[in-house]
């Protein structure tokens, strides 16, 4: 395996063990947040269940980022492991 392959494939691990960190924490976030029932209108949530609100809402961006940057090494590292292999077969 070439440098620049394994480069891409450590690369690839680190951003997805990332990105599976944020979507549990995510996750996390989520259950504790629907735990809570609330009785009355929806536009009178604590100052607790709003910064958890808020929480979720700001980790959506870093994961839908993190997941397209997975996707797109695992393309890059595929297709040069593949060409690597083509060219040297």
């Amino acid at each position: 395996m070439s440098p620049m392959v394994r480069a891409l494939l450590i690369s690839w691990i680190v951003v997805t063990l990332f990105w599976i960190v944020l979507l549990v924490y995510r996750t996390m976030l989520s259950r504790r947040e629907e735990e809570e029932i609330f009785l009355g209108r929806p536009d009178q949530l604590s100052p607790e269940q709003m910064a958890l609100t808020q929480r979720v809402e700001r980790l959506s961006r870093p994961i839908w980022t993190l997941g397209v940057l997975s996707g797109l090494l695992l393309i890059a590292w595929l297709g040069l492991w593949i060409y690597q292999g083509l060219m040297s077969g």
